[in-house]
């Protein structure tokens, strides 16, 4: 007996795509070939606000980087030209010295003129993507964490445009601290930020660290960091009842850490009595504005 011939398989049917037409009718593919939304090239919702920044940011950084391009951003302040206690003198030095982390400056900011060879364009391109990046990552923080829409649009306004100002933008391409200083501050707000809303230990690393390199950029900021920031810590870790024994633990790692921060910064000030110049800067602007009166 004789076996009927074997069928051929059924065909396939082709993915089909709903209708464009909103029906909810299927539509076939040509070809078999499934259509994939977002592929034209256009930003898609959700990587429009990615886009604006990234081109605000772009105006931002051309704007305060334009003017002075051309010069290279020349070191005019003593702070930066003195020949034994400014800050390109200890990035001469160089990290690998004692002196240079007992010096007349705090270290991160010498570190970071000798990072890029105390190249004054190269030094000021980075301030001002930091300060660009330190207030990108604030605005975002706070969207993302205020829950009412009109409070976190007033904030991101206020946060985006209080640097903007040029008493403020004016710091990003000069020869000082006070840039990189006020970007790490921006920084570690939005870490600490970070860090109260989901309690994490790399969060809470990232945050300490940010901390202290803003306390090891200018010595003003010791005190307010110990002061604060140290007890805050100690009271997550000791309080903290809903967090983890990792992260309880690292908060206590982390103000210990700032203690010894706080305590290095001190041991160098007593060496070279830098703070003098603090006080002596603020007793002139002091007599300045009573002599104007």
């Amino acid at each position: 007996m004789v076996s009927p011939p074997d069928s051929p398989p059924a065909p396939t049917p082709a993915p089909v795509v709903p209708a464009p037409d909103g029906t909810g009718t299927p539509e076939p593919v040509p070809g078999g070939v499934r259509r994939r939304p977002g592929r034209s090239g256009l930003p898609t919702g959700a990587s429009i606000p990615l886009v604006v920044s990234a081109v605000g940011a772009g105006l931002v950084a051309v704007r305060l980087l334009g003017p002075g391009w051309a010069e290279g951003f020349p070191a005019i302040w003593p702070d930066a030209t003195w020949p034994r206690e400014s800050y390109l003198a200890l990035a001469r030095l160089g990290p690998f010295r004692p002196g240079f982390w007992l010096g007349f400056r705090p270290p991160v900011y010498p570190l970071i003129c000798w990072i890029f060879a105390r190249n004054t364009r190269i030094i000021a391109f980075a301030q001002v993507l930091l300060a660009v990046g330190a207030v990108t990552a604030l605005a975002v923080t706070a969207a993302r964490n205020l829950r009412s829409r009109a409070v976190a649009s007033v904030a991101v306004v206020l946060i985006v445009a209080v640097p903007l100002q040029a008493r403020y933008a004016m710091w990003h391409t000069q020869i000082l601290s006070e840039s990189v200083a006020g970007s790490l501050g921006l920084l570690a707000i939005a870490a600490g930020w970070r860090f109260a809303d989901r309690p994490t230990v790399a969060r809470a690393v990232g945050a300490v660290t940010l901390v202290a390199g803003w306390m090891l950029t200018r010595d003003a900021h010791v005190l307010a960091a110990v002061a604060v920031l140290v007890p805050a810590l100690l009271v997550t870790a000791v309080a903290g009842r809903s967090l983890t024994i990792p992260v309880r633990r690292t908060a206590a790692a982390g103000a210990a850490a700032l203690v010894l921060v706080g305590a290095y910064s001190l041991v160098a000030e007593a060496r070279t009595h830098r703070a003098r110049l603090s006080f002596h800067n603020t007793n002139r602007k002091s007599t300045r504005l009573n002599s104007s009166h």
